[in-house]
C-alpha cells in the first residue's frame, strides 16, 4: 500500500499494519523505527540483576506472540526503546519471553521503571 501510486478503481483497501508499523517491519527494512506509530508504556515489577532480567506489565495481550521473521538474527517479542526521542532502540534490550499478562526483559530494569517497547507485530 506504501509504494501504490494509482488506486483507480480500488474501493477497498485492507491497510494491516502498514498505517502503524512495527519492529518486524524495520527488521525487514520496510520503514525506519522513527516511521512506527504503535508503541506500548510498561512498568517494571520485577527485577533479578543476578539472572539480567526483569518483569514487566505488559503480556501477549499488549505485544502480541509473534515473535517476528526468523531471517533478523535473535528474536524476540518486541524491543526497547533507548531514547524514544530520538528514535533510538537499546542494542541487547529484548523481550524473550511473554505470559498473557507479563513479559520478561533480557536486562534488569529498576523496580518502577517505565519502559516505551517497539512490539514485533502491530496488527494485534
Amino acid at each position: 500500500m506504501r509504494l501504490a501510486t494509482h488506486l483507480d478503481g480500488v474501493t477497498e483497501a485492507r491497510p494491516g499494519n502498514y498505517a502503524l508499523y512495527d519492529y518486524t517491519q524495520v527488521a525487514l527494512g520496510s520503514c525506519r523505527v522513527r516511521d512506527c506509530a504503535a508503541t506500548v508504556l510498561a512498568g517494571v515489577v520485577s527485577s533479578r540483576p543476578a539472572a539480567e532480567t526483569s518483569v514487566i506489565d505488559a503480556g501477549a495481550l499488549a505485544l502480541s506472540l509473534d515473535p517476528g521473521p526468523a531471517h533478523i538474527g535473535r528474536r524476540s517479542f518486541g524491543r526497547l526503546y533507548d531514547d524514544y526521542g530520538k528514535n533510538r532502540l537499546r542494542q541487547n534490550a529484548r523481550i524473550v519471553s511473554l505470559t498473557q499478562e507479563h513479559g520478561v526483559v533480557n536486562d534488569a530494569l529498576p523496580v518502577g521503571a517505565r519502559t516505551r517497547i517497539l512490539p514485533n507485530h502491530s496488527c494485534l
